[in-house]
């Protein structure tokens, strides 16, 4: 490159691009993390007696979720930084999705025990 040559601007969307990479992986390490500690919950949803579980409660803690999820997040998180699609919206959007994918795994996890200690009073 010549003194009088500009530099090459850089693709101002591969900063955004690689921040919600950032976040869709670490979304992910957290799914992950969920799958370890939610493994007990059906267990002990069973020794609640026979009360019935929230569907999404159910759902959750299968483990057709709790292993499920993050193999196709690490599928389409693998796509994505194998192939670089231009549009910013994939990336976005992809982190978006398992971020709220986590927390409403925690959320509908933990939905009857917030139920049980909304009942208690003393």
């Amino acid at each position: 490159m010549d003194a009088g040559e500009a530099a090459p601007v850089a693709n101002s969307s591969a900063f955004a691009k690689g921040l919600a990479s950032g976040i869709a992986i670490s979304a992910l390490l957290v799914q992950l993390w969920l799958g370890v500690e939610m493994q007990g919950m059906r267990g002990m949803y069973k020794d609640f007696g026979g009360a019935p579980l929230p569907v999404l409660t159910r759902v959750v803690i299968s483990p057709g979720w709790l292993l499920g999820v993050p193999a196709l997040a690490s599928l389409a998180i693998v796509f994505l930084i194998r192939k670089r699609p231009r549009p910013l919206n994939l990336y976005v959007g992809l982190a978006a999705l398992l971020v709220a994918t986590a927390v409403g795994t925690y959320w509908f996890a933990q939905a009857p025990l917030r139920e049980l200690a909304g009942n208690i009073s003393s």
